[in-house]
């Protein structure tokens, strides 16, 4: 797996922001759209987190070494993309392209 979030974002309009990661091209048509696609992440990165802590924390030390980097991947990935799209929202209702 890559360890690196290499994530790029454009914003030709207001009405459309693209969020390139390495993995592929997420098109979301407006920054309400862009809200509701970070919260569906945030609600991923807290589920991740509640996985790795807490209660769940003597299942997660039990995986094996790549299933633990696996899953701190993905979490990675996730607050990433967050962050990224958190970012754009703010740029849409800017007005203004990243």
């Amino acid at each position: 797996m890559n360890a690196t979030n290499n994530i790029s974002v454009t914003n030709a309009s207001q009405q459309n922001i693209t969020v390139t990661t390495p993995h592929g091209t997420l098109h979301i048509k407006s920054a309400l759209d862009a809200e509701d696609h970070a919260m569906m992440k945030a609600t991923e990165l807290h589920a991740f987190l509640a996985l790795v802590s807490g209660e769940g924390q003597a299942d997660f030390m039990s995986m094996n070494e790549e299933l633990k980097n696996s899953l701190l991947w993905a979490a990675r990935r996730s607050a990433g993309e967050l962050c990224e799209v958190l970012a754009q929202v703010r740029f849409a209702e800017a007005g203004v392209s990243k």
